[in-house]
């Protein structure tokens, strides 16, 4: 006896022979065709279903092929309600953050116009300021010019009087504006 022949005493009625190393070699897409017969008949025998319909009795045979065909069935609906139900959560969770994304934009719009008023405003109170000071800038050099004339006029009238006066009394014009030119260089020094 091989060790791939089952042995002449087994208690199984309908117990095919094993093949032997030989035949399994000769022949693989066989062995493996049977090994899958075989394993599909130990997980999924052959069934019959019984029902009374009345006073006669039916049945249905469930083949090995049949079950398969039933459970793969089974497979898909069971499957397809799970990807649908994680679809629809997961569109669901989609559609919510897509809201909540939105509603973050308005409000940094919102905050982004309010602080752009903001600095509407501050730039037209600056250049409110910025035309006041050139108002006042124009007032102030008017009243410089103004001021300077006066100085000058009273100056070329003072000059003309004290020579007026000097050249009655003999004294050098001349001498005296640099001698008042020296005075103001010295004042100047001692100023600073």
């Amino acid at each position: 006896m091989t060790k791939f022949d089952w042995p002449e005493t087994d208690s199984a009625p309908d117990v095919r022979r094993r093949l032997t190393w030989r035949q399994m070699v000769a022949n693989p897409g066989k062995t493996v065709r049977r090994s899958l017969r075989a394993l599909r008949h130990a997980v999924l025998p052959e069934r019959q279903i019984f029902f009374r319909i009345r006073s006669e009795i039916d049945y249905v045979t469930l083949t090995p092929v049949r079950q398969l065909a039933l459970y793969g069935g089974v497979l898909a609906v069971v499957g397809w309600m799970a990807f649908s139900t994680f679809h629809v959560l997961a569109l669901d969770w989609m559609v919510e953050r897509r809201a909540q994304s939105a509603k973050d934009a308005w409000g940094a719009f919102a905050r982004v116009d309010s602080e752009r008023g903001e600095l509407v405003a501050q730039r037209d109170r600056l250049n409110r300021k910025i035309q006041d000071l050139e108002v006042t800038l124009a007032v102030v050099q008017v009243s410089q010019e103004k001021l300077l004339e006066r100085v000058a006029n009273r100056t070329d009238e003072g000059i003309a009087e004290a020579t007026r006066l000097l050249g009655m009394t003999g004294i050098d014009v001349d001498t005296l504006i640099e001698a008042a030119e020296r005075r103001e260089k010295q004042d100047d020094l001692t100023l600073a």
